[in-house]
């Protein structure tokens, strides 16, 4: 398979990246007593797919939404955005638990800005394409995929998630930090065509309610 084409412009991608970092300061910081990437890595999942696809309980709300309140729709590319801030959270609860370590938040987007670079899909060029679902909402699902913990990755054949929107040689387990990172790596390259697709040279943050946790 060929590599992804570049993402936009060093300039449209600093700009989506700082509005991500300013999404991820509305969350809280984790602490050694409390990190656990899994709260947010599920918000992070419900955000990141499609709204058609989330599967909601008599309140509106999404089934595997983790908090008690702080759900709300938004315009697509805010939930992108908070999506990808619940994960830097997330990776950050993550390598706290397993190592004691709080990373600098520039060294995280630069991995992940990294992966975005190298990621591969079924259509050389271009990764949003899937023949199980439509290029707008490919790269979601997969990013969705990589959020959910192991065990809220409902399976069908082969052990493969069902939301998996690509042929299944492409999928892989991987740590969990790896996918905490590819998750996020795939939702910047979803704000990227998106951007491209509308001639967006930086939309904007609006507000989306939901997520001070």
């Amino acid at each position: 398979m060929a590599q992804a084409a570049a993402g936009g412009s060093d300039q449209q991608r600093a700009l989506i990246l700082g509005e991500i970092i300013e999404v991820r300061t509305h969350l809280t910081n984790p602490t050694a007593a409390s990190a656990t990437d899994e709260p947010r890595s599920l918000a992070a999942a419900c955000y990141a797919l499609p709204g058609y696809a989330r599967e909601l309980n008599r309140q509106g709300t999404p089934r595997l939404w983790p908090f008690a309140a702080g759900y709300a729709e938004g315009r697509r590319r805010d939930e992108l955005l908070l999506a990808i801030g619940y994960l830097i959270a997330a990776f950050e609860d993550h390598t706290l638990d397993t190592t004691g370590v709080l990373l600098n938040r520039g060294t995280i987007t630069a991995r992940i800005c990294r992966l975005r670079d190298e990621l591969v899909g079924p259509t050389p060029g271009d990764p949003g394409r899937s023949t199980r679902s439509s290029a707008v909402d490919a790269l979601a699902f997969t990013g969705a995929c990589y959020a959910l913990p192991v065990y809220a990755r409902e399976v069908g054949r082969h052990q493969i998630p069902l939301l998996w929107p690509w042929p299944r040689g492409l999928y892989r387990q991987h740590e969990r930090g790896l996918e905490l990172l590819l998750a996020a790596a795939m939702l910047l390259a979803e704000i990227e065509r998106q951007d491209r697709a509308t001639g967006t040279v930086t939309a904007g943050l609006t507000a989306v309610a939901g997520g001070a946790q």
